[in-house]
């Protein structure tokens, strides 16, 4: 892979190395599910999932703008008080 592409100056190649980073995660799964290999990965039901447990991902791409919400510190979840 380039550096060009790995530095993912704009959204779409951003979600390509992102979805890559996943496949490489996703093959690691002892459970063989591959769910980032599916075929309806760009469908609203599909979900990532690792030993079958669905696990939420999220991203901030390092192309968006300095007003992004994920500038803002109050978009953090404080370790401190998570589940409780």
């Amino acid at each position: 892979m380039s550096k060009e592409s790995r530095s993912a100056p704009t959204l779409k190649p951003f979600g390509s190395l992102v979805r890559q980073v996943l496949c490489v995660i996703n093959d690691m799964d002892p459970t063989g599910e591959r769910s980032a290999r599916k075929s309806y990965v760009g469908d609203g039901a599909w979900h990532f999932a690792f030993c079958l447990v669905p696990v939420f991902v999220t991203t901030f791409a390092p192309c968006s703008h300095a007003q992004a919400c994920h500038t803002d510190e109050s978009s953090f979840v404080d370790p401190g008080r998570a589940g409780g």
